[in-house]
């Protein structure tokens, strides 16, 4: 915890500017910052919790939760979490949502055996299980594009032995607004978006169950293929629009400013 005295000057200039409402992305030190920070000027406090700072770093999460005026997080498995964690919060569900204008299909989908996997090469993405399980599927090809420091070893667990874990990856929503069909781990908030028919879900840390997957996706004929994307995109456009998500959340800080 950083001495209260360093928050000064930035309180100084928080009032001076007349600011009118103090927001932290992510429930961890900053947030910590913030809700002192708020409390100096007497503004109104808001955060977003993620995965991380709920999961793998929960400092002080509860006292954080329960003093802000308003708390956002992106998926229902989260939202019963912090419910559960912190029962006097104000938690509302905002999407991390995506720019289904930005990310549109502007070719022919593709009819082919190829995966695409995106993320950091870290223990939570899991990419040793899609490895193990591409080893099952000779006849697919795998490409990962990502940075991290498992870039020369990946062998551990999709949940990371810390208690690390991703909520809902904006990355799942992307592919979807892609018309992309996608597997993934029953794991946290990914059963919400992942459905049939565009979605293909396998127990967290069984290759087998992961190559099934992949291999009934795979095994959809074109027509079908298209069909289901076109769902997985309206499925985007109507729950995860990055606009309606932003005017959400908007509201509730509104409010809270009278």
């Amino acid at each position: 915890m950083r001495p209260l005295r360093s928050l000064a000057v930035e309180a100084r200039r928080a009032c001076a500017r007349g600011d009118e409402h103090v927001h932290a992305h992510f429930a961890a030190g900053g947030a910590l910052d913030g809700l002192r920070l708020a409390a100096l000027c007497g503004l109104p406090f808001t955060l977003t919790a993620h995965a991380f700072d709920i999961y793998a770093q929960p400092r002080n999460l509860r006292a954080k939760l329960e003093s802000a005026d308003a708390v956002f997080t992106g998926c229902d498995y989260n939202v019963d979490r912090l419910r559960r964690l912190a029962p006097a919060a104000r938690v509302h569900k905002v999407i991390m949502g995506v720019d289904a204008d930005a990310f549109r299909r502007r070719g022919p989908q593709p009819g082919g055996r190829t995966v695409l996997a995106v993320g950091r090469l870290v223990e939570k993405k899991g990419f040793h299980v899609l490895l193990e399980a591409a080893a099952q599927l000779p006849d697919v090809q795998v490409r990962i594009i990502g940075e991290g420091p498992m870039r020369r070893e990946l062998k551990r667990r999709v949940v990371a032995r810390d208690g690390d874990r991703d909520s809902m990856p904006v990355i799942v929503k992307e592919a979807m607004a892609m018309e992309l069909l996608v597997v993934a781990s029953d794991e946290v908030g990914l059963p919400e978006c992942v459905r049939p028919p565009w979605g293909f879900l396998a127990p967290p840390r069984d290759a087998t169950a992961l190559a099934q997957a992949l291999g009934a996706a795979l095994e959809l004929e074109p027509g079908t293929r298209r069909r289901a994307g076109a769902q997985a995109r309206e499925w985007v456009t109507l729950h995860a629009d990055v606009d309606a998500e932003t005017a959400r959340m908007s509201a509730v800080i509104a409010q809270l400013g009278g």
